[in-house]
């Protein structure tokens, strides 16, 4: 028998104790477990939220009708919350009667390419193509996709476009919709029409001809001195505000290319009589234009005849690669006259212009390489 001293009592306490530890060991660990497993859920669905944020490819654009400027606003802001921190919307300024000149930014690199559209107000087939390639590059970059051996992804995070794809929404209104669309009718009524119809129309509200406004080579071309459907250059060059935008870009942008889109022609004019210091340079990048387009080369453009051009601008005055892109085989060609015959023709044309600016920075940089690895050699080649 057990006697009263207790012992037995003692050793229960103590199988007890160390059960009831084991069991709060347990608990614990299970405690700890669950948190943490919740924790991780809730950031993976934070982080699922996060991803669909960023990305939400769908087809946006449809370039296969006419564009107007009012599907320009909401396909812009559309693009802008489809693919945040890769498209950025802005506004580049305002056009005569007021609207916003939509500015937007493709792309996460350093090197920048402007691309402009619709400076002509009958040229409205080319802000529908723009749109449609901010639409694609954006859709491919998300999705990691390749457009024949342009990586999107590759491209964009190493370069980013500033494009704006409708530099002259009034010019397009009334070329679209005629002067009774015009905030002053009146005076669009008391131009010249140049002996053509108002489809026609080419120049801004004032009457200006924005690719004849830049100022270089200004007022070269002088066959109307007065406000008109097309070719009038203006009061005195940068006269008009939507010519004032692109400058203040060009201006404030560190860039090193430009492509001006118009109709008609399939033709690239990327040089004149007054960049021989640069035609050499940038005549590699044009032949690829060429080749990949098949549009024909414009030759050596006589800008002692024609001045005031936004690409002659841009190469004139900061050295760059500038063309002119004749998109359309023939004038008046719009969307319902077969979108994939023209635009797909120019759509990798700027993917071509990306990849030579990476190329070409990779180049600088093999040569700033051996150059400065050739610095740190004594007189013997042997490296100090």
């Amino acid at each position: 028998m057990e006697n009263n001293s207790g012992k037995p009592k003692k050793k229960l306490a103590a199988k007890y104790i160390i059960r009831r530890a084991l069991a709060l060991a347990v608990l614990a660990f299970v405690v700890v477990f669950s948190v943490s497993t919740a924790a991780r859920c809730h950031r993976e669905r934070e982080e699922a939220v996060e991803t669909a944020a960023v990305a939400n490819p769908h087809d946006i654009v449809n370039p296969y009708v006419s564009y107007t400027y009012e599907q320009l606003l909401a396909d812009s802001a559309e693009l802008a919350e489809s693919y945040p921190g890769l498209i950025e919307l802005s506004s580049a300024g305002s056009s005569v009667e007021g609207r916003d000149l939509v500015q937007l930014k493709l792309g996460k690199g350093e090197k920048i390419i402007v691309l402009t559209g619709v400076l002509h107000g009958c040229e409205g087939f080319n802000s529908g193509l723009l749109m449609y390639m901010i639409d694609r590059y954006a859709y491919g970059y998300e999705l990691d996709l390749n457009y024949e051996d342009y990586s999107y992804r590759e491209l964009l995070d190493g370069v980013s476009f500033i494009i704006l794809p409708m530099v002259n929404p009034d010019g397009m209104n009334i070329a679209v919709n005629g002067p009774d669309a015009a905030a002053d009718p009146d005076n669009i009524y008391s131009m010249d029409t140049c002996g053509t119809g108002y489809y026609a129309w080419k120049s801004n509200a004032n009457g200006v001809d924005i690719n004849r406004n830049f100022p270089f080579n200004w007022s070269h071309y002088t066959i109307y001195q007065w406000p008109s459907l097309r070719y009038y250059e203006g009061p005195q060059p940068g006269s008009e505000p939507e010519t004032q935008a692109i400058i203040n870009l060009l201006e404030s942008t560190d860039f090193c290319m430009l492509a001006d889109f118009h109709t008609y022609g399939e033709i690239i004019y990327w040089t004149d009589n007054l960049s021989g210091d640069t035609r050499e340079e940038h005549r590699e990048l044009a032949e690829l234009l060429k080749e990949t387009s098949g549009y024909g080369d414009a030759g050596i453009e006589d800008v002692d005849q024609f001045g005031g051009y936004l690409s002659n601008y841009a190469r004139g005055v900061f050295g760059v690669f500038a063309a002119t892109i004749e998109v359309t085989p023939y004038w008046g060609y719009s969307a319902e006259d077969g979108f994939d015959e023209a635009g797909m023709k120019a759509f990798p044309l700027p993917l071509v212009m990306a990849e030579y600016a990476l190329r070409e920075d990779a180049e600088l940089e093999g040569e700033t390489a051996d150059g400065g690895e050739a610095a740190l050699e004594d007189e013997s080649g042997t490296a100090v």
